[in-house]
């Protein structure tokens, strides 16, 4: 079977230039999301959280919420269109927040994403909030925190 693209619109010098450019920005492509892709397994695992969480679609939303210190319940406010958009928003900078970070940075987090996850993960940052269920039998010890 052979498909028959239209290049017409493409110089025909350039045509030996298509697939190695193409290959480099794919590979480029493909080695940014896997650096994004650990720096949040790395922030989920800060947060004491199971880092593979972020590959299930909707459990990575709530998971994120939770590691943010937002109620169980303002997941649902997700399903709300306009409402979901200042939930996300107040989402990030609570995370930033929750790693002792300030508002700037909770912005930096909505604008510049992939940079300051990346910030976050590899950062001296510290998870300052306790999961709840784990803080009642006693057994929770944040990570990257040093005993007094």
């Amino acid at each position: 079977m052979q498909f028959d693209f239209d290049t017409s619109f493409i110089p025909p010098e350039l045509m030996p230039y298509i697939l190695p450019v193409s290959i480099l920005l794919t590979g480029i492509t493909l080695s940014l999301w896997i650096a994004y892709v650990g720096s949040l397994w790395l922030v989920y695992s800060k947060a004491g959280r199971l880092g593979c969480l972020i590959f299930v679609p909707i459990v990575n939303v709530y998971t994120m919420l939770r590691i943010a210190g937002h109620p169980a319940w303002h997941f649902l406010l997700f399903f709300i269109p306009l409402v979901n958009i200042i939930i996300a928003i107040m989402m990030w900078i609570n995370l930033g927040k929750a790693f002792g970070k300030g508002t700037l940075f909770g912005l930096g987090l909505i604008f510049f994403h992939w940079i300051f996850v990346v910030w976050l993960a590899f950062g001296r940052s510290e998870y300052l909030l306790h999961d709840p269920r784990k803080q009642k039998t006693g057994e929770f010890q944040p990570m990257n925190v040093r005993p007094t």
